[in-house]
């Protein structure tokens, strides 16, 4: 297995919410991202994305030793978990998790009424309208793996297993239900495609 190359003691800005802000904290988690190259020749993010395909990756991969942030190549984005990531508004990488993939785009499929699966391009499309614009959350029957907010964006949580979770880069604790009215943070065409069957992976409880 590949490794990634160790940070300074101060922790790079590259890590995720579920807002898709980036930011700096110890916290590394279970998947990798890519937007392009972000970053400037100090490692510092200059841009919020440079690239319209907004991708989760596998973190290490077989022959690869990764040093983070290199001049000129794309910038590690690393989120808590997938159900983060695709909060965030990232997709399956098609390269490292084919198969995550596929059952993606199956599910895509499935719930906007395709006749074919969606190419690459055209998920990438209604992703870059969705992301980042929240809208009211009103179902009663949510989803494992949808997260929401209030009105102050004061904190987010995570329906998973029937009850409500509080979020942050350490990981979930256990929460009382969130007050309204609610702001849905997954992208409504994230939600679809998990109603239809894509079951997101999502971390464990912190500490």
């Amino acid at each position: 297995m590949s490794a990634l190359m160790p940070e300074a003691k101060r922790p790079l800005r590259n890590r995720v919410n579920p807002f898709g802000e980036i930011v700096a904290t110890p916290e590394r988690g279970m998947f990798m991202g890519n937007r392009g190259c972000l970053h400037d020749a100090n490692r510092q993010i200059v841009r919020h994305a440079a690239r319209d395909a907004w991708i989760t990756c596998l973190p290490r991969w077989p022959g690869i030793r990764r040093q983070l942030m290199r001049p000129g190549h794309y910038t590690e984005l690393f989120f808590l978990d997938e159900a983060t990531s695709l909060a965030a508004g990232h997709r399956p990488c098609a390269s490292c998790r084919p198969e995550r993939w596929r059952a993606f785009r199956l599910a895509w499929q499935r719930a906007h009424d395709l006749n074919l699966p969606p190419k690459v391009a055209e998920v990438d499309a209604v992703l870059g309208e969705e992301r980042g614009r929240l809208v009211p959350f009103e179902d009663n029957a949510p989803v494992d793996g949808l997260m929401v907010t209030d009105a102050a964006r004061s904190g987010v949580r995570m329906w998973r297993g029937g009850e409500w979770w509080k979020w942050s880069f350490a990981g979930y604790e256990a929460a009382t239900p969130p007050a309204g009215p609610l702001k849905q943070v997954t992208p409504p065409a994230v939600v679809a495609t998990m109603l239809a069957g894509y079951d997101a992976y999502i971390g464990a409880a912190a500490g």
